[in-house]
C-alpha cells in the first residue's frame, strides 16, 4: 500500500472504526480501488467529497446506497424527457387508435387545449401535486368541472407512467371537490304525455323515438343511433348492439305494454328511428339537434327562429337528462329493484342508486306506465319510412 494512502487511514482510523470498518476492510477497500487506476490524490479527494455529501444526505436520513439508487431508478436521459404538450398530444392519438368514440374524443381535446395552455412547455415529471392544486383552486370552474379535470389529468399521467415519462402521477392525491347529491330532475306524468301529444302534434316523426326514450330508458346516443331492425315488437325486445352502446355491451331491453302501444303503428318502418324531415328532407338526428328539438317542444328555448316558434311551455327550465332519468326512476318505483333496473339501462345497481332514486309516489308510476296514445293505437299516425 503507497506510504500516502497508509497515512491517511491511519489518520481516519478512529472514523472508520465508528462505521464498524476493520483496519484489514480498509486495505482491502484501498488496494482495489488503487489496482483499478485510482491515485492516493484521487482517493483522498473522493474522500472530502464523500463526506461532504454524506453530511447533506444526514438531513433527510438517506445514505449514500440509498441516494445512488434513487438517481439510477429516476434518471432519464435527456432523450427521454417530455414536455407536457408532446405527452398530451401522444395521448389523444393513443386513445384514438384505440377507438375512443368521437364524443369522448371533442371532450379530451377540449380539455387538453386548457390544461396545455397552462402546463404545456412544462416537462411532465417536473409538474408537482401544489401546481395542480394550485391551477384548479384559482380556476372558475364548478366543482364537478375541477373533479372532471383531476380525473382527466390523472389519467394523462398514468399515460405518461407507463412509458417511463414520468415517474409519479401527482393528480393521484388531490383531493376531489365534493359535490352536491342533487335528485335527478324527473317529468311528472302529465308532463311525459303532454311531450308525447307535442310531439304527434308538432314532430311526428319524433314520436316513436321520444316514447322509446320515456318507457325503454335509452341513452340519447343510443337512442340517436337505434334503427327499426333492433326493434323487436312481437318478442317485446329493444335491441343495443355492443357498437352503439355506450357501455360497449349488448344488451336487451324489455318494451312494456304502453310502448307497445306507442310503437305498434311502426311495426312495418325500416331505417333510422331518430331523424328529422325539413321541406321534404330527411336527415339523422343527432344527440345535439335531439336537444334542441327536446327543448323546443317543451316549451322551454322560446328564442324564436326561422325554424323554431315558440309552443307553450310543458316543462321549462328543461332537466338534464330529463327523460332518461325519468324512465329510471319510474321504472325502479315499478320494480323495486336495482339489478333489474341497471340490467335495463345499462348502468351499475350502484349507479342507478345514486342517480335514479328519486322518490316518485306509487300514484304517479302508475300513471307512468299508463301513458296510452290519446285515442287508441289507431291515432298514432306512423311517419314515411327513411329513405
Amino acid at each position: 500500500m503507497p506510504d500516502e494512502v497508509r497515512r491517511l487511514v491511519l489518520v481516519n482510523l478512529k472514523e472508520l472504526e465508528k462505521k464498524n470498518m476493520t483496519f484489514q476492510d480498509v486495505v482491502k477497500t484501498c488496494m482495489e480501488a488503487h489496482e483499478d487506476g485510482f491515485s492516493p490524490r484521487e482517493l483522498l479527494e473522493a474522500g472530502r467529497l464523500m463526506k461532504r455529501e454524506v453530511t447533506r444526505l444526514k438531513k433527510f436520513n438517506l445514505s449514500i446506497p440509498e441516494a445512488v439508487d434513487y438517481c439510477l431508478a429516476y434518471y432519464r436521459p435527456p432523450e427521454i424527457r417530455k414536455r407536457f404538450d408532446e405527452v398530451a398530444e401522444q395521448f389523444l392519438k393513443d386513445r384514438s387508435m384505440k377507438g375512443c368514440r368521437e364524443k369522448t374524443m371533442k371532450g379530451y381535446r377540449s380539455f387538453v387545449r386548457v390544461v396545455t395552455h397552462e402546463f404545456g412547455e412544462e416537462e411532465i415529471d417536473h409538474i408537482q401535486q401544489t401546481d395542480i392544486e394550485d391551477w384548479i383552486s384559482e380556476s372558475p370552474y364548478a366543482p364537478r368541472t375541477r373533479a372532471n379535470y383531476i380525473m382527466t389529468l390523472s389519467t394523462i399521467f398514468n399515460f405518461a407512467k407507463k412509458r417511463k415519462w414520468c415517474w409519479e402521477n401527482p393528480a393521484t392525491n388531490i383531493s376531489r371537490p365534493i359535490l352536491d347529491d342533487k335528485p335527478p330532475g324527473i317529468l311528472t306524468p302529465m308532463q311525459a304525455a303532454a311531450i308525447l301529444q307535442a310531439a304527434l302534434d308538432h314532430q311526428p316523426e319524433h314520436v316513436a323515438g321520444f316514447a322509446i326514450g320515456l318507457f325503454a330508458g335509452l341513452r340519447v346516443s343510443e337512442l340517436c343511433a337505434l334503427d327499426w331492425s333492433e326493434i323487436y315488437l312481437d318478442r317485446r325486445m329493444i335491441e343495443v348492439k355492443a357498437a352503439k352502446a355506450k357501455t360497449r355491451q349488448r344488451r336487451l331491453v324489455h318494451i312494456s305494454d304502453n310502448l307497445a302501444a306507442w310503437l305498434a303503428p311502426y311495426a312495418e318502418c325500416r331505417g333510422p328511428v331518430f331523424y328529422r324531415e325539413v321541406d321534404g328532407i330527411k336527415e339523422l338526428l343527432g344527440p345535439n339537434r335531439f336537444g334542441k328539438d327536446c327543448r323546443w317542444l317543451v316549451g322551454s328555448d322560446q328564442v324564436p327562429t326561422e325554424e323554431y316558434q315558440p309552443l307553450p311551455v310543458i316543462v321549462s327550465p328543461w332537466p338534464h337528462n330529463a327523460i332518461r332519468h325519468s324512465f329510471g326512476s319510474y321504472y325502479l318505483g315499478l320494480t323495486r329493484n336495482e339489478q333489474i333496473t341497471a340490467s335495463e339501462m345499462g348502468n351499475s345497481p350502484a349507479m342507478v342508486f345514486k342517480h335514479y332514486r328519486e322518490i316518485v309516489h306509487p300514484e304517479d308510476v302508475d300513471r307512468y306506465w299508463k301513458i296510452m296514445p290519446p285515442g287508441g293505437v289507431a291515432n298514432v299516425v306512423p311517419v314515411r319510412p327513411f329513405g
